[in-house]
């Protein structure tokens, strides 16, 4: 889900003992007024339910809200089809290809971004 911010979000937000928020792609915006700019911040946020935050169940959230698991039994179906020669469109292949490069991008900014 999009959110917006007027102040710098923290990455991880713990809303309770089994809630948390996970906040990323942070993008700080300015938008012009009458008199000045107004600095604002969009960001991706994610709320996790679970009694013990890792990195995994970040990652597989993150994954999930993005595709959830039918879009990727789809793709990963679609692309064997296309690779065994069921299919010749070439999109089957480019789209689970774009979902795994996603997958690896995010996986790897999550690690990289949090401390837990």
């Amino acid at each position: 889900m999009k959110s917006q911010s007027n102040d710098y979000p923290s990455v991880i937000q713990k809303l309770d003992s089994n809630t948390f928020v996970f906040n990323y792609n942070i993008e700080k915006k300015t938008k012009q007024t009458e008199n000045e700019e107004e600095v604002y911040y969009e960001y991706d946020q994610i709320v996790i339910n679970t009694d013990k935050l890792d990195h995994d169940e970040i990652i597989r959230e993150t994954i999930n809200t993005n595709f959830d698991i039918n879009q990727q039994l789809k793709l990963v179906n679609d692309y064997h089809a296309y690779i065994i020669g069921l299919v010749k469109d070439e999109s089957y292949k480019t789209r689970y290809e774009d979902f795994l490069s996603f997958r690896y991008t995010i996986k790897n900014k999550i690690q990289n971004l949090l401390i837990l």
